[in-house]
């Protein structure tokens, strides 16, 4: 008798989302005001993957240094208050698609992210993704947060899934490693934000487009005695 593969979970920067035009334009619009330089796009998309507060901690030392503690707490909060007044980001090919397909199957969608959770959910709500969704957990929603494999497991314990039947994607060594941590096959995407090459992450498989995604999950369950989709109910 199969198992069904009944959850997926989701990295959200760079695997569903391109979000790095608009934390680029919310780093540098705060640092303009501040008389500091800007930096290129390119710089800004290496920095993504900790959430906001790392990612502006390293755009200050790569334009002058860190202020002191209190500063920069006040230059997180601005970069967090016009990074929400930002355009919704572009979806990556595929991803609105393919999260429809799972989700009429009966898969268990799950983000997992180290954005805020508020950021997240007004996010994943002005791209119309939320009626996909079972859970948002956002780097706050929990006392641990990527790559701690604690941030994948409590949404999984929160839905009664095992993580037997579920596996993780995502474009960086952070999911990567809570993935591996955790338990939880691991699926990598080539075009998001990761500063590791293909091979160095490690993951069952790399695809190139989302759209591949529904493939090699279907060949990793087939490995593992999991069906995927889930089969129907039996009546």
């Amino acid at each position: 008798m199969q198992f069904n593969l009944s959850a997926i979970l989701l990295d959200l920067d760079g695997t569903l989302v391109d979000s790095a035009p608009e934390l680029a334009a919310a780093v540098n619009g705060t640092f303009e005001s501040l008389g500091r330089p800007t930096l290129g796009l390119d710089q800004v998309r290496g920095m993504i993957g900790n959430g906001l507060p790392a990612l502006t901690q390293a755009a200050l030392a790569a334009t002058g240094g860190s202020p002191d503690a209190a500063t920069t707490e006040n230059i997180i909060g601005r970069v967090r208050a016009l990074y929400d007044r930002q355009p919704p980001p572009r979806i990556f090919d595929d991803v609105r698609e393919t999260l429809t397909d799972w989700h009429r199957a009966g898969i268990s969608l799950i983000i997992c992210t180290n954005k805020p959770e508020g950021s997240a959910r007004r996010l994943v709500a002005a791209l119309g993704l939320d009626r996909l969704i079972a859970v948002l957990a956002g780097g706050d929603s929990y006392p641990v947060r990527k790559p701690h494999p604690g941030h994948l497991l409590r949404p999984l314990e929160q839905l009664g899934v095992d993580p037997k039947c579920a596996v993780m994607v995502g474009d960086s060594h952070i999911d990567a490693d809570a993935a591996r941590d955790a338990g939880i096959p691991f699926i990598a995407v080539s075009y998001g934000y990761a500063k590791q090459g293909r091979g160095e992450m490690d993951a069952v498989c790399t695809v190139d487009r989302f759209a591949d995604v529904s493939g090699a999950i279907a060949q990793l369950a087939a490995g593992r005695g999991l069906a995927f989709p889930p089969s129907p109910p039996v009546v």
